[in-house]
């Protein structure tokens, strides 16, 4: 049974002994310079003489734990490896031949673990690279070489591919699917640079001294993922949010047109990308969801990578503040006479102390008397009159905070007016009739997406079920904001006592 359906059952082999990074060098630079391109079909001598020059510039990855095989040890069709024992090679000095014998069993081992698939033509024998092998490859080169995450200039890629599919789908249909991949993509470097933060922040605690954390904020978080990453993903151009609302539009605009979703279904059929009409109309469907699903969901991943920022940050200026002020006056002052001295000729220094001497008991140094307290007398405490404009601008910063922070029961008390008992409504039906109203919706989103307000939330799931099942619209837009749709039910018929606070203000005397 092969692995991932088409690897070799050792495939990975290769990676778990003791000569693991001689064969991460080998089967880089076989990749690099003879199968990243389409000129070259090299043979079996070709690709040993390229094993023999990678281990001759890497000597001292080599480990001697590892048996030894030859070509004679290669497996063709179910005859069994037979390996050889270094006893047969320990009397040969010569490096040559030392070196010959290590490429021998490298090439040997590749094959076998199914890196690479020979073909005889006559004495010829020439060496080809399987599809997997030169998949994971590249994926393993691109994490090798990674200093940034590649998405600047995807989001306008995206935006154009969609808008080339409204004014012509049968012509620009195959810019849908790859603006579907663009966005895994993209979806791909937010979790990268995610992920990245998240181990950075790991490594800096474990580090055990200051320096090194230090370092390793400054080489690791400002100079490559800050730098790189940030300005990339946070630039005017390449912006997630800058181009987010007309992608939006251009999904709706495709996937509420009847006529359109058949011309990019007849495209896709045409061009090879599915079998029939119905598999076509399905793939049209599914790249137009991932895409708005994308765009959707992007508020969250962003905010953790902030969080995450925000904390780096945060470390980091506080190992700086720490650092600056952990010189003390005895390091100035040894600065100070160290730059002196480098200064000075031998025929200046003078024998005896650099410093005088401080007298460790003298009278001027005895502690002086201490004088006697007052003794404690009642006096009255005069009591300052409350400013009126102050307390009337505490009463509707009061009134006000107590409006702007939705307390639970509000948000529970708006839901069950408008959803029936045992039943479900979309949010895109839920009326916003005034800003309590904006309060309570968006408070009951971010608590169900971002799941922010632990107490909002646990206190929803009791009686309500939030789901993206059965939608008649793709979004919420009204007057007040413009999101994604989703399906509330209801599962009790409890009605929440809550009493809305007043803005009222009272006038004081």
């Amino acid at each position: 049974m092969a692995l991932f359906g088409s690897l070799h059952d050792d495939f990975f082999g290769v990676f778990s002994g003791p000569n693991r990074f001689v064969f991460e060098a080998v089967i880089r630079d076989i990749y690099l310079f003879n199968f990243a391109n389409l000129s070259q079909f090299p043979t079996r001598n070709d690709l040993r003489n390229q094993i023999i020059e990678t281990l001759r510039r890497n000597p001292e990855i080599w480990s001697e734990e590892e048996s030894y095989l030859s070509f004679d040890d290669i497996v063709t069709g179910k005859r069994r490896m037979r390996r050889r024992t270094g006893d047969r090679v320990s009397d040969k000095k010569d490096a040559t031949s030392q070196l010959l014998l290590r490429a021998n069993h490298v090439y040997t081992r590749l094959v076998n673990c199914g890196w690479l698939h020979e073909t005889a033509f006559g004495i010829r024998i020439v060496a080809e690279m399987p599809y997997g092998a030169i998949l994971l490859a590249e994926r393993l080169i691109e994490i090798e070489q990674r200093n940034t995450v590649r998405i600047g200039g995807l989001i306008v890629e995206i935006r154009n591919a969609l808008l080339a599919c409204r004014e012509n789908q049968r012509e620009n249909a195959p810019g849908l699917e790859k603006a579907a991949q663009n966005c895994r993509t993209f979806a791909r470097g937010l979790r990268a640079i995610l992920s990245t933060l998240t181990e950075l922040e790991r490594s800096i605690l474990s580090e055990s001294s200051r320096n090194a954390r230090i370092r390793a904020l400054m080489e690791q978080f400002v100079r490559g993922l800050l730098l790189g990453d940030f300005r990339q993903l946070m630039s005017a151009r390449s912006h997630p949010y800058r181009h987010r609302r007309e992608i939006l539009e251009h999904i709706s605009a495709l996937r509420y047109d009847e006529q359109s979703l058949r011309r990019l279904g007849e495209a896709y059929e045409e061009h090879e990308l599915a079998l029939d009409l119905d598999a076509a109309l399905y793939r049209v469907h599914d790249d137009l969801s991932r895409i708005s699903e994308t765009f959707n969901d992007i508020d969250v991943v962003l905010h953790e990578i902030s969080k995450s920022r925000r904390r780096l940050e945060r470390k980091l200026n506080n190992l700086v503040s720490y650092a600056a002020t952990s010189r003390s006056s005895f390091a100035r002052q040894a600065l100070d006479l160290i730059c002196r001295l480098d200064q000075s000729d031998e025929t200046d220094l003078l024998p005896g102390l650099l410093l005088p001497g401080i007298q460790m008991a003298s009278p001027e140094l005895l502690r002086a008397p201490s004088t006697p307290r007052n003794a404690i007398k009642n006096v009255s405490v005069k009591v300052s009159e409350p400013d009126p404009l102050l307390r009337l601008k505490m009463a509707l910063e009061n009134q006000y905070d107590r409006q702007i922070n939705i307390p639970p029961s509000a948000v529970l008390r708006y839901l069950q007016r408008h959803v029936p008992p045992f039943g479900s409504t979309e949010a895109c039906y839920l009326p916003i009739s005034s800003i309590d109203d904006y309060f309570a919706f968006t408070a009951m989103q971010a608590a169900w997406i971002v799941k922010g307000d632990e107490v909002l939330l646990s206190r929803l799931n009791k009686s309500f079920r939030y789901s993206k099942e059965q939608l008649t619209r793709d979004e919420v837009n009204n007057e007040w904001l413009k999101c994604g749709n989703f399906r509330i039910h209801r599962l009790d018929d409890a009605i929440e006592d809550y009493a809305r606070p007043s803005l009222r203000i009272e006038r004081t005397a």
